[in-house]
């Protein structure tokens, strides 16, 4: 059983979750192997099975098998019965295993009839029968529409008697007390995984739920940024536009001979574009009248001749 939950070389430890999902489906793996086993997996099994005598010396076989199939002949025989007592036990494996109603019961009733019921357990010596017994999986998303009785409340419900009443199962027939075990466990391990899996949904939900609204305020934020960045005053655009308004003074408005020429701002990015262009113009303005350019233009300047008379 600790085998299962080790962790493989290369990987992380698992989580105490995990651990008992693994177990689980280990013991439900174990529990479906005493009714059936694929051919792949027909090899008999071992354990130790020590016997000491007086002296302390090993007396008899160290390993004895585990013979797979070991309750399937025991249930077939069954099928040889007319009448059969709690049989809600059976009809309740029909109904986790798939099969329908009309399959089992009498007409239009909820009764199992055995007659009908049996013929499906020894049909081609139980194939079909313990093929969805061994292949049944409690764990995992199903895929397939299920009825009313088909469901865990319905087939909990219907063999809710026999839980307090398991020693009486036993004492009238061990294999089948054995398929009950079986069927409480299926059943058991299947609400779990449905609540499991319900509850990890929830959970992705609160998570995306998070996601967004965390999306969504940097989304404000960053607006909130832009809209701040484009009301930012430039130092260096500031000082250069309230140099050539009179007195140096950057809040008394435009001068009156620039009104014209100076386009009137509606918003913050019409005025900040207008003192770009203002900026460019004033920069062209001081590399035209630089000192170094007025004399390359006069190195450029031809020379003259004086005139003679």
């Amino acid at each position: 059983m600790e085998e299962c939950i080790l962790p493989k070389e290369g990987e992380e430890p698992l989580d105490d979750e995990a651990k008992a999902v693994a177990q689980r489906k280990l013991r439900h793996k174990l529990a479906t192997r005493a009714f059936y086993v694929s051919e792949k997996e027909a090899r008999p099994r071992f354990r130790e099975h020590k016997q000491f005598g007086a002296d302390g010396q090993v007396e008899g076989p160290m390993y004895m098998p585990l013979p797979p199939n070991q309750w399937r002949e025991s249930i077939l025989a069954f099928t040889k019965y007319h009448v059969i007592k709690m049989s809600r036990v059976f009809q309740s494996v029909f109904y986790l295993l798939g099969y329908s109603r009309e399959e089992i019961c009498e007409r239009e009733t909820n009764k199992l009839e055995w007659k009908k019921a049996k013929q499906l357990i020894a049909a081609n010596e139980g194939a079909d029968f313990f093929k969805r017994l061994g292949e049944f999986n409690p764990f995992g998303p199903k895929d397939a529409q299920f009825k009313a009785y088909q469901k865990l409340k319905f087939i909990k419900q219907n063999t809710k008697r026999y839980e307090t009443a398991l020693d009486a199962l036993e004492e009238y027939s061990v294999p089948l007390a054995r398929l009950f075990k079986w069927l409480l466990m299926s059943v058991e391990y299947r609400q779990l995984d449905v609540l499991a899996r319900r509850d990890q949904k929830q959970k992705l939900k609160e998570e995306r739920k998070l996601a967004e609204e965390a999306f969504a305020e940097r989304e404000r934020l960053r607006a909130e940024a832009l809209e701040a960045a484009k009301i930012v005053r430039n130092p260096y655009v500031d000082s250069t536009i309230g140099a050539r308004r009179p007195g140096g003074a950057e809040d008394r408005g435009p001068a009156r001979g620039d009104a014209r020429r100076r386009p009137q701002a509606q918003g913050a990015g019409v005025r900040r574009e207008a003192l770009l262009q203002e900026v460019g113009r004033r920069e062209r303005q001081d590399r035209s009248s630089s000192p170094r350019r007025g004399r390359r233009r006069q190195r450029l300047r031809p020379i003259r001749r004086p005139q003679r008379f």
